[in-house]
């Protein structure tokens, strides 16, 4: 039995794929390769891309890093130890 041909857009989805550095998931490859005038459906793509070992990668997300713990300064007293006990809820 002859191995299946391989279709039109299976070379256009990994050159879409490299082209924007692994980051397209099934949706996005979907609509670059429809503008490319590929008409195939997200389940195909999800099957070419398992073929070709291809995955996706997701960024990590953002997080600033505004404590700096390590700048050799002594940290503060805690002079909330020294105050008279509460009477209530929020007064200090």
């Amino acid at each position: 039995m002859p191995a299946p041909a391989t279709p039109r857009w299976d070379e256009a989805l990994v050159k879409t794929f490299a082209r924007h550095k692994c980051r397209y998931g099934t949706r996005r490859l979907r609509v670059a390769l429809h503008q490319q005038a590929h008409w195939v459906g997200r389940q195909a793509l999800c099957t070419a891309l398992r073929r070709h070992g291809l995955r996706a990668l997701q960024p990590k997300a953002f997080t600033p890093h505004t404590t700096d713990s390590t700048h050799g300064h002594r940290c503060a007293v805690n002079q909330l130890l020294d105050q008279p006990r509460l009477g209530q809820a929020n007064r200090v």
